[in-house]
């Protein structure tokens, strides 16, 4: 199950970023973000940067900006 559930991630998330580069164009940059995203990309080939925090990072910016919220 653990294997599977790694493979279709995996599989599924490079679709995704095979789409976006297309669209978007190869200099494209890619960040991980969650708390599996480093198990998703253990062994693969291209380094992505992970950063299990970088939502509640994005969220406390906002709060910071509006103070008044």
């Amino acid at each position: 199950m653990r294997i599977g559930a790694h493979l279709g991630y995996l599989g599924m998330v490079k679709e995704i970023l095979t789409e976006l580069k297309k669209e978007l164009g190869r200099g494209t940059k890619v960040c991980a973000t969650g708390g599996f995203a480093k198990w998703i990309f253990e062994g693969w080939a291209h380094p992505v940067p992970v950063d299990p925090q970088l939502t509640l990072k994005g969220l406390a910016r906002i709060a910071l900006l509006n103070p008044d919220s």
